[in-house]
């Protein structure tokens, strides 16, 4: 498995087996990824997830960037639960 892709990773049953799993034990489950100014792997697995929470940095996220990324967030099918500003 080494050099996949996150994106490439949960395209695979043992991401849904995993996620599934973690489901039935806990009531909720958090999913980090890669910032998405590094690609599009947090779009990708966002989409496999039951709502996405975006998180954007004070002083340091545009508010351009962000409205392309929820675009893209909803392109991907994903439900956006909010946005987190976080100041570091």
């Amino acid at each position: 498995m080494h050099g996949l892709a996150a994106a490439e990773l949960v395209q695979r049953a043992g991401f849904r087996s995993v996620l599934a799993e973690l489901l039935r034990n806990f009531d909720h489950v958090l999913v980090d990824t890669p910032a998405a100014v590094f690609g599009t792997d947090g779009v990708v697995i966002a989409a496999r997830c039951g709502a996405t929470l975006v998180v954007a940095r004070r002083n340091a996220s545009k508010v351009s960037a962000l409205q392309d990324l929820v675009a893209a967030l909803q392109a991907g099918q994903s439900r956006l639960a909010g946005v987190v500003m976080n100041e570091y």
